[in-house]
């Protein structure tokens, strides 16, 4: 049995990176309460850093993405927020 890649949305990768600049916490404790393995996390970061001035570096037209079966993303991150 195989196991099912997860994916994470934009809005979801852009928030948890926003979330680690503003909070103070290391990368490595957000992923874990985030749920996100740390090289996922550490290339998001990565990614990021490449776009210092655009907020929304990992957003792209909604046409060119697929939402099916990635609802639950913005609830994990709401729990951490709290």
């Amino acid at each position: 049995m195989s196991q099912q890649r997860r994916s994470f949305t934009p809005e979801f990768k852009q928030e948890s990176v926003n979330l680690c600049r503003r909070s103070g916490k290391s990368e490595c404790h957000l992923a874990q309460e985030l749920g996100i393995p740390q090289q996922t996390f550490d290339r998001w970061m990565r990614h990021a850093a490449g776009h210092p001035k655009d907020p929304t570096a990992f957003w792209r037209p909604r046409s060119a993405r697929s939402c099916a079966g990635k609802a639950g993303n913005s609830n994990v991150l709401q729990m951490v927020l709290r």
